[in-house]
């Protein structure tokens, strides 16, 4: 596990939660509580086309950018590239699988986080351990920002709907 304590500057952050509506949704507490920490930085999120709907509108974002699931390797490669040319100083990658691991590390992020995983922390600058899947998502999500030094309170999702929805 490759731990330090607190976060440099952050002027320019990804988020990433790839998958699942639900998981997606759940992270929106720890969006408002990293707008509240860096309330200058442009704060963007990585995610599936399908849940991107759920952020658009919410206010504690700048940018959403969307992958296929059914991405090719070549389509992926292509992403990387436009993440890296980026420039983030920050990546807090929330779903930590394999693919979303090593496009953190092709962002050149010099600050990229993710909850310790014994296969995949090398990816990684910061991997602490917290104790998740226990409870409720939401606070897992906000567990990984403190064990790094971003502190918050938990607060309910947020889901903007648009009017022309109703």
């Amino acid at each position: 596990m490759r731990c330090m304590t607190g976060i440099n500057t952050a002027d320019n952050i990804l988020v990433i939660q790839l998958r699942q509506v639900g998981d997606v949704l759940l992270t929106t507490p720890a969006l408002k509580v990293l707008r509240d920490q860096y309330p200058n930085s442009r704060i963007s999120f990585l995610t599936e086309t399908g849940p991107a709907a759920l952020l658009r509108g919410n206010p504690h974002l700048d940018a959403i950018i969307t992958r296929k699931r059914s991405n090719t390797l070549t389509e992926d490669v292509r992403l990387a590239w436009k993440l890296r040319q980026a420039g983030y100083d920050l990546v807090i990658d929330f779903f930590c699988n394999p693919r979303s691991a090593w496009m953190s590390f092709l962002t050149g992020a010099p600050q990229r986080i993710a909850a310790y995983h014994s296969g995949r922390s090398w990816w990684y600058t910061q991997t602490p351990e917290i104790e998740s899947g226990k409870g409720y998502a939401a606070e897992d999500k906000l567990a990984l920002l403190r064990a790094v030094g971003i502190s918050g309170e938990l607060t309910p999702p947020v889901l903007m709907v648009s009017e022309d929805a109703t």
